[in-house]
């Protein structure tokens, strides 16, 4: 008995350090979900910035101006903004869900280390695949290291147009938005009207080259920064799962140990109240049976020298009934008890 309680005692231990840990690695996810959620506002204002400038460059341009349009043999570039770590649940999964009628034919920009093996699980071959930040200083870096892949491929014309799919958090959970990123669709831009123009210095082409290029930066800060967000909010919810996991079973071990101590501390008196009794020790072999089929069970009882039979008797039914599985709130079940001593 007390070798089970001592492996009760150890498991409690292992599930109490575990839950330690869920415990810390919940707090690491909600603080940086914060500080994210705290910094995406001046994310969202300087797109709104750029966007805005974009408009006022647009009148310096012909109002027929339309987009160039992508040549024939050129793919869609899909950039995907996957977990970076794991215990996020199925936050890369859905990602891949979402894109999933255009991965065969796309040339795929993934962003994350976790969401790089989810798609070597599925078969899927990125062409060009990065890290994820894990910290929100890392957002800006990371952004323009994706830029410049970009650029990359349309210098190569491997890409003419390209769309990003990030995951957002929404109250109540997540969701998974896309849109299209290249080429700039002009008439989202509202031009101002009755407004003076800008004083500009270059000419109004380059103006809007360079304009559209911090567009594209600002609209994958903005992606990147909800990606961030939503996996630390998607590791907050599985750790939380966790947490509670670790609290039922520990729950279960600590009922256990109890049962156990109980059982240690009623042998314990037993003994000492026999010892004054005068009560010899000598050993039992018990053939028992429940259910017709006959079941060994060792145990030490002690034999009676004096006429105290029914207090002997009681502690050999409740050894057969522990050894056997049986707790207090099982059905009553008969016991044969069959004695073999040794003379």
């Amino acid at each position: 008995m007390a070798e089970r309680l001592s492996d009760v005692a150890a498991q409690i231990q292992n599930v109490r350090q575990l839950a330690a840990v869920v415990t810390a690695m919940r707090g690491i996810a909600v603080s940086r979900a914060q500080r994210g959620r705290a910094l995406l506002a001046g994310i969202v204002a300087y797109t709104d910035v750029v966007s805005r400038a974009i408009g006022e460059a647009l009148n310096f341009l012909p109002t027929t101006m339309t987009v160039a349009s992508a040549p024939q043999r050129s793919k869609r570039g899909l950039i995907l903004f996957c977990a970076e770590q794991g215990f996020a649940g199925a936050f890369s999964e859905r990602v891949f869900e979402v894109a999933a009628g255009d991965l065969q034919g796309a040339v795929i920009l993934l962003a994350g280390t976790r969401g790089a093996a989810v798609a070597a699980e599925r078969g899927i071959k990125p062409a060009w695949a990065t890290a994820m930040t894990t910290h929100v200083e890392g957002i800006a870096a990371f952004a323009n290291r994706l830029a410049e892949a970009l650029y990359g491929f349309i210098a190569q014309g491997a890409i003419a147009s390209a769309d990003i799919v990030f995951s957002r958090s929404v109250p109540g959970g997540l969701r998974i938005d896309r849109h299209s990123l290249l080429p700039l669709d002009l008439g989202r831009f509202t031009r101002p009207i009755g407004k003076e123009p800008p004083l500009i210095e270059l000419a109004p082409d380059l103006l809007l080259d360079r304009l559209a290029a911090e567009y594209v930066y600002a609209q994958l800060c903005e992606a990147a920064m909800h990606a961030f967000v939503a996996e630390n909010e998607a590791r907050v919810s599985a750790m939380m799962a966790a947490r509670n996991n670790t609290d039922k079973k520990l729950a279960v071990l600590l009922q256990r140990e109890r049962q156990l101590r109980q059982e240690e501390d009623y042998d314990r008196n037993y003994r000492a109240r026999s010892r004054s009794r005068g009560i010899a020790r000598k050993p039992w072999r018990l053939t028992t049976s429940t259910d017709g089929v006959p079941r060994s069970v060792r145990t030490s009882a002690w034999r009676v020298k004096t006429a105290s039979h029914g207090q002997e008797l009681c502690r050999i039914a409740w050894i057969c009934r522990s050894r056997l599985g049986f707790r207090a709130h099982d059905d009553p079940v008969r016991i044969e008890v069959i004695f073999h001593t040794r003379r």
